[in-house]
């Protein structure tokens, strides 16, 4: 099997058809919208920066979260953080991580689903990205969320 085929190929099929024809003409109040009270979202911070709310350990039950929230939360700790463990990327830290917090376009920080991402990506050998094959599915972040 061809690592680098299957998993470029996968990630083209879900950027293409799954994730981003859903988000077409998302507006920033949507990708914002809090629709309980206690929603966790990302917030600024100041200096044109933002924050993803969190606690450390997540509270029981989790709360609600916006989209913000959750592409936000895919983009870092998932993609970037991957990014840079299992593919040598740029470090990522939470505290510094420039979290989206407008919906246009969000799209730069998705490292590992945006084309450049997977253009990076394709030129990683088969052997190489099967000698990382175990680190993708054994190793989780172990990030700390404390502001």
């Amino acid at each position: 099997m061809n690592w680098n085929i299957e998993l470029s190929a996968q990630l083209d099929w879900y950027w293409s058809n799954g994730f981003r024809p859903r988000l077409a003409g998302l507006t920033d109040q949507e990708y914002l919208w809090e629709p309980v009270e206690g929603c966790w979202s990302v917030r600024p911070i100041g200096n044109g920066k933002y924050m993803a709310d969190y606690q450390w350990p997540e509270p029981s039950p989790p709360p609600v979260t916006t989209i913000a929230w959750r592409m936000s939360h895919l983009a870092g700790p998932i993609l970037a953080w991957r990014n840079c463990n299992h593919f040598g990327g740029p470090s990522f830290d939470i505290q510094t991580f420039d979290w989206p917090g407008r919906c246009s376009p969000p799209w730069s920080c998705w490292t590992m689903a945006t084309p450049d991402g997977r253009q990076a990506l394709r030129r990683w050998t088969t052997g190489r990205l099967h000698g990382r094959r175990a680190l993708l599915n054994d190793r989780t972040p172990s990030i700390r969320w404390q502001r």
